[in-house]
C-alpha cells in the first residue's frame, strides 16, 4: 500500500519491520539440482583445500602447482553450479554472488595462462567477497568442514578463516587471543580484529553486552595505539546505548521507535561529508543488518530501492571501513533495476556527489573520463524514466510503507 509520508516515517517504518520478521527461508530445489547444502559443502571443502594459499601473507607461488590449478577448476564450476540457488535470494546476495563469479573468472584465466603467483593474490579478495553475503544473515557454521589451526600462519589467520566459513564464536576466540599476544607494530591487523569482534556482536549475534566484556580490555591494552583504544572506548559508549534502547526488542515499540529515528533522521539529512562518530557507528552497523534482514525477507519490489540507497548510505557513513565497498554497486542497481522509482532519482544523487568527491583534492574536482561517462549514462537513464509532468519537480512523492 501506497500513502504520503514523510522521510522519517517511512525510514522507520522499513527498520521496524526489518526487526520483526523472520529470517529468509530458501524455498525448495527442482530435482535436477544438487541441494544447496551439498554445493556450499563441497565448496567449503574446496576453500578449506586451498585455505593456507588464501589466508597466507606470502606472495610467493604455491608449490603445489597442478593442484592448485584443479582447486581453482573446482572452485569455479561450484560457484557457478550454486547460481540457481543464489538467484532465490534477495538483490544483495545476487550483487554479491555476481562479484564473486567475475572475480573467480578473472583467476582462472590468470591460472590458465600460467601466472600462479598473481593468481594467489587475486585468490585472497575472495574470503572478503564470501562475507559480503554472509553478514546479510545471521546463520552460524553448519556445512563448512573443520581445519585445523596448525594449517595457518598465527591466530589472526586462522580467526579470518572461521569469519569467513561463519564460525563466529571460535572466530572470536582466536581474534582474542591474537589481540592478547599483541606487538606494538601490528596496527593494521589489530584494528580489523576489533572491528570483526563489533560486527559480529552488534550487526550478526545482536548481543551488545557481549560485545562490550569482549572489547573492553582493549581499552587498557597499551600494546594497541592510542587512537585505537579511543575508538574503542566510543563503541563500548555505543553499544551500553544499544543495549538500554530496546531497539532489538521487537516488543518495545515505543522505545525503539524515538532510538531508530534518531538515528535515521541523521541520516536523511546527511550531506556526502557526513561521517558517524566511533559510538553512533555502531548504530549504523547493527542498522545496516536489520535492513539486510527485511531485504531478505521478500519485500514488496517498491521497497528494495529504498533499501539499497539506505545500505549504501549507511556503507559510506561508516566510511567502508568495516565492509568491503559496494554502496556504488548498490547504487547503480538501484538506478538501473528501479529506474521509474522516485529513488532512482535519490540513488543518483548520492553516486554522482560520492564520485565528486572521491576524485575532489587540493587542485579540484578531476572526474576520469571513464567516470564521467558513467554518470553521463545513468543520468540519462533517470532522465528517460522520468515522468512526462510540467510540475513534477514540485510533486509530493509517495514513499512506500511496509505493513
Amino acid at each position: 500500500m501506497l500513502l504520503q509520508k514523510s522521510l522519517k516515517t517511512t525510514l522507520f517504518s522499513l527498520a521496524l519491520a526489518a526487526v520483526c520478521l523472520s529470517s529468509y527461508a530458501e524455498a525448495p530445489t527442482s530435482t535436477n539440482q544438487a541441494p544447496i547444502n551439498h554445493v556450499m559443502s563441497e565448496l567449503g571443502q574446496t576453500i578449506d583445500l586451498l585455505s593456507s594459499e588464501i589466508f597466507s601473507q606470502s606472495n610467493e607461488a604455491p608449490e603445489k602447482t597442478e593442484d592448485f590449478k584443479k582447486q581453482i577448476d573446482r572452485l569455479a564450476e561450484l560457484f557457478k553450479a550454486s547460481k540457481s540457488h543464489i538467484s532465490k535470494r534477495s538483490i544483495a546476495y545476487n550483487i554479491s554472488y555476481d562479484l564473486m563469479l567475475q572475480q573467480i573468472d578473472d583467476i582462472k584465466i590468470v591460472v590458465d595462462r600460467g601466472d600462479i603467483a598473481l593468481a594467489k593474490g587475486m585468490l585472497k579478495s575472495v574470503p572478503y567477497l564470501c562475507v559480503g553475503c554472509h553478514t546479510q544473515d545471521t546463520q552460524q557454521n553448519k556445512i563448512f568442514s573443520n581445519v585445523d589451526r596448525v594449517k595457518f600462519e598465527n591466530d589472526y589467520q586462522y580467526a579470518e578463516y572461521l569469519y569467513v566459513t561463519r564460525n563466529y564464536d571460535e572466530s572470536v576466540k582466536y581474534y582474542l587471543s591474537y589481540l592478547n599476544t599483541l606487538k606494538p607494530s601490528s596496527e593494521e591487523f589489530t584494528q580489523t580484529a576489533l572491528k570483526k569482534i563489533l560486527v559480529i556482536y552488534s550487526q550478526i549475534k545482536k548481543q551488545p553486552e557481549e560485545a562490550i566484556l569482549k572489547l573492553q580490555p582493549f581499552t587498557q591494552k597499551v600494546e594497541i595505539n592510542k587512537s585505537t583504544r579511543k575508538d574503542i572506548g566510543e563503541w563500548i559508549e555505543g553499544l551500553k546505548e544499544l543495549k538500554t534502547s530496546s531497539v532489538l526488542d521487537e516488543k518495545q515499540y515505543k522505545e525503539r521507535q524515538a532510538y531508530v529515528e534518531y538515528y535515521l533522521n541523521q541520516l536523511a539529512n546527511h550531506d556526502v561529508n557526513y561521517f558517524a562518530t566511533e559510538k553512533d557507528k555502531v548504530f549504523y552497523i547493527t542498522l545496516r543488518g536489520l535492513l539486510y534482514e527485511y531485504l531478505n525477507a521478500e519485500p514488496p519490489q517498491n521497497d528494495v530501492p529504498v533499501i539499497l540507497y539506505w545500505l549504501a548510505v549507511c556503507d559510506r557513513t561508516l566510511e567502508y571501513s568495516f565492509f568491503d565497498d559496494l554502496a556504488d554497486i548498490y547504487l547503480k542497481e538501484c538506478i538501473l533495476t528501479y529506474s521509474r522509482h522516485p529513488y532512482a532519482k535519490k540513488c543518483f544523487q548520492e553516486y554522482e556527489a560520492f564520485m565528486r568527491f572521491a576524485y575532489t583534492g587540493s587542485g579540484g574536482t578531476h572526474l576520469p573520463s571513464d567516470i564521467k561517462q558513467e554518470i553521463e549514462i545513468l543520468q540519462n537513464v533517470i532522465r528517460r524514466s522520468a515522468p512526462k509532468s510540467k510540475n513534477r519537480d514540485n510533486a509530493v512523492v509517495e514513499q512506500p510503507i511496509i505493513n
